[in-house]
Formats: C-alpha cells, sequence, structure tokens
C-alpha cells in the first residue's frame, strides 16, 4: 500500500492488485455483483416478512387457521427465493471458476 502526499495537502491510496485489473474484473463479475445484490434484498425481504409475522392480525389468523397472512407468506417464501437465487448466482453463476 502506498500512500502518496498531493500538493494540496490531500493523500492518495494506491493498492495495489498482485494478478492486475484483469483478474479483480474476473472476481467481481457483474453476475457475482447481482447476485450479492440480489441476496441481500432477498434478505431484507424476507426480514420484513419475519416482522410482519409477529404483528397481531397475522397472530390472530395464524392462531384460528394455522396460517400466516398471503402477504406474510409472500414475504417470506419470496424473500427466501431471491436470497437462494442470489446466493447461487454470487456463487455458481456464469463468472465463477467452481461452475
Amino acid at each position: 500500500m502506498n500512500v502518496n502526499a498531493a500538493a494540496a495537502g490531500r493523500f492518495a491510496l494506491t493498492i495495489p492488485i498482485p494478478g492486475g485489473l484483469k483478474e479483480l474484473e474476473s472476481i467481481m463479475s457483474s453476475q457475482r455483483i447481482g447476485g450479492i445484490v440480489l441476496l441481500v434484498v432477498g434478505a431484507v425481504i424476507f426480514c420484513i416478512g419475519m416482522n410482519a409475522s409477529h404483528s397481531i392480525a397475522d397472530q390472530t389468523k395464524h392462531a384460528f387457521t394455522g396460517r400466516f397472512t398471503d402477504a406474510t407468506a409472500w414475504y417470506i417464501f419470496g424473500g427466501l427465493a431471491v436470497a437462494l437465487f442470489g446466493l447461487f448466482l454470487s456463487l455458481f453463476g456464469p463468472g465463477s471458476k467452481s461452475a
């Protein structure tokens, strides 16, 4: 890591990349970045669904029918599906070396 002082008193931080820029691009392909974004979005949607399942309306419906409301079920299962898709895309997508 090299720190160069600029004339205006600012510092520029340069980090050498061992394999060069091409290796960094192959590690973080657009498919992998998209997979990470989907993983985070899916986790957020899942958390929203889990929080919604603790509401009074959901608890009442669950007590009488054994099921959550349709919206809560969509949040929970949809969030899980998006998160799993994002995980598989980031691990085994077209840009990965393990596929």
